[in-house]
C-alpha cells in the first residue's frame, strides 16, 4: 500500500513539473524589457556635411562615414540629381534636404 500511494506521487509529479518548469521558462519570457535599436533620434546626431553637386548615392556614402547609419536603396527608384549641401546641422534636417 505504501509503495503504491509513493508511486502514485511520482507519476503525478512528473507532469506538475514540466508544467512549473515551462512556466519558469515563459515567465522569463515575460520580463524582458523592450529593446531601444536606436537611442538617439535624428534630429539629435548632428553631421557636418559639405558635398558639391554629388548624386544622392555619394552624399548617403558620406553620411555612413561620417555616422554609425547604413542606407540601402535601390538605384532604379534614386533620381540622378545632384545635390550641393555644406552645413553643419542635424542628421534629420539634411536627409530632408536630400528628399526634397
Amino acid at each position: 500500500m505504501k509503495n503504491n500511494l509513493l508511486r502514485e506521487i511520482l507519476i503525478m509529479s512528473k507532469p506538475l513539473f514540466n508544467v512549473i518548469f515551462l512556466q519558469v521558462l515563459f515567465a522569463g519570457m515575460l520580463h524582458a524589457g523592450a529593446g531601444v535599436a536606436q537611442h538617439k533620434s535624428l534630429y539629435e546626431i548632428d553631421i557636418n556635411l559639405k558635398v558639391e553637386d554629388a548624386d544622392i548615392m555619394a552624399i548617403f556614402k558620406e553620411i555612413e562615414h561620417e555616422t554609425d547609419f547604413v542606407f540601402t536603396y535601390n538605384d532604379k527608384f534614386v533620381k540622378n540629381k545632384k545635390i550641393t549641401i555644406s552645413s553643419s546641422a542635424n542628421l534629420g534636417i539634411v536627409l530632408e534636404e536630400i528628399s526634397k
